[in-house]
């Protein structure tokens, strides 16, 4: 039975408040979007660090089919992380997540090479990806929740600040690895200057537990909780026995944002191997990319606070769907530092129609008493399946095919299954939004 949500209308958050926790909630998500987008930008690098071979390829295919394993993790995290959330709060659960990041966080950046310790260090490599993956499984259902609840009628808006935290610490990955790749001699970067985007990563952790170990709960939770105590609620027996169809339809919403997310990142190392790019221009190419996509973010949440998130959402997922194999036609002819740059800004502005509002709509299909654990296991479910594998699927599509456009078929499908979950999801979401009214 669903527990009795309170109906008095809880205060919202204000002023300083607001910005501290808004930071607060982001900096973990932030962290670890860092760490695998530093994996995923360096996947080349670590290729030859912690997994060689004599063919090249299968070096790419043991470091991205490594980094796809890690994601199997975050499941796990998002029942243990996201039910924790439900019972004891969104802040106790994103405070335990941070103490799990700064822990992986210290193992990746630390891990010796293949060369050093043999097999010991793939496992190393695994091992600090899956304990980022179990973090990861409770922290962006939590943050999000935590967000959306500050203010019901801006979710769009605080939602929006999970995606910017996303591209914020993408755009601070590829700046450093940017600047790094042109202020050292290959030979130095190659030898020592590696390690210091994922030493970065390491400093992050206990900031992000300052700001959130005092960190009062979201105002909607707190008035459930004054009327459902924790003992009285068992989010995860009730969202398995009657909310199976919201998971899908979260499921649905993750084939767009993640698989886009995570081919981004990866797009750099497929310009340096496949279209013979060097790594400084891919690098500062994906730098322009996440600049814009951090100014776009919160304008496309606003905007869906305003006009409807299904509406802004639609419209994303659609264009992106049409413009996809276009933009990777066009970096294939003129793999250039301009067209890399033109197709980037492009997908970010495009893309992010739909991914700036999805948080929140991810968190409007499910009623707050089981938000935490209906997103975290609809959205890691879907995060297995669409994010960690699209690396390895973009370089066995290249391979199979021979052209570096082939990535792009795996896009369409995804979006095209994203288009159906915004429909199908529309009227779960409705009955919970408190904003503007969903088309």
């Amino acid at each position: 039975m669903s527990q009795p949500i309170a109906s008095a209308s809880p205060a919202t958050a204000t002023g300083s408040h607001t910005v501290r926790n808004v930071i607060a909630a982001t900096i973990g998500h932030g962290l670890e979007n860092y760490s695998y987008g530093v994996y995923a930008l360096m996947a080349g690098i670590i290729s030859g660090k912690y997994f060689p071979a004599e063919d090249p390829t299968v070096s790419m295919l043991l470091t991205t089919g490594t980094f796809a394993a890690s994601f199997l993790a975050r499941p796990l995290g998002a029942v243990v992380l996201g039910a924790y959330a439900d019972r004891k709060g969104r802040i106790p659960a994103m405070v335990v997540c941070i103490r799990l990041m700064f822990l992986g966080s210290i193992l990746m950046a630390l891990a010796p090479t293949y060369q050093s310790i043999g097999m010991f260090a793939p496992a190393l490599m695994l091992l600090a990806l899956l304990v980022n993956g179990f973090s990861y499984g409770g922290e962006f259902a939590s943050a999000t929740a935590f967000l959306i609840e500050q203010n019901p009628k801006r979710r769009g808006f605080f939602g929006s600040w999970v995606i910017t935290s996303q591209a914020v610490a993408s755009l601070v990955a590829a700046g450093m690895l940017a600047a790094l790749s042109h202020g050292l001699p290959k030979e130095a970067f190659e030898t020592w200057g590696w390690r210091i985007p994922l030493a970065f990563g390491v400093l992050v952790g206990p900031v992000g537990y300052y700001l959130r170990r005092k960190l009062p709960d979201s105002p909607e939770f707190r008035a459930h909780m004054a009327q459902v105590p924790a003992e009285r609620q068992h989010p995860l027996g009730e969202v398995l026995r009657t909310q199976k169809a919201q998971m899908l339809v979260i499921v649905g919403l993750v084939a767009g944002t993640t698989s886009i997310t995570y081919m981004v990142s990866y797009l750099p190392t497929v310009g340096v191997r496949e279209l013979g790019m060097p790594a400084s221009v891919t690098y500062t190419a994906a730098m322009v990319g996440y600049a814009v996509t951090v100014l776009v973010v919160p304008i496309m949440g606003q905007l869906s606070d305003q006009f409807g998130r299904v509406r802004v959402m639609r419209t994303g997922i659609i264009a992106f769907a049409v413009v996809v194999y276009p933009l990777f036609l066009l970096l294939s002819t003129r793999p250039t530092l301009f067209v890399m740059i033109t197709v980037l800004v492009l997908i970010a502005i495009i893309t992010n129609a739909y991914i700036a509002p999805n948080a929140s709509f991810k968190a409007e299909v499910f009623p707050l008493h089981t938000r935490g654990t209906g997103m975290s296991l609809g959205y890691n479910i879907g995060v297995v399946i669409f994010g960690g594998a699209t690396p390895l699927i973009a370089t066995w599509l290249i391979r199979a095919t021979g052209t570096p456009t082939a990535p792009s078929l795996w896009l369409i499908v995804a979006a095209v299954l994203s288009i159906i979950a915004v429909v199908y999801g529309s009227p779960f979401a409705a009955k919970h939004a408190s904003g503007v009214e969903e088309p």
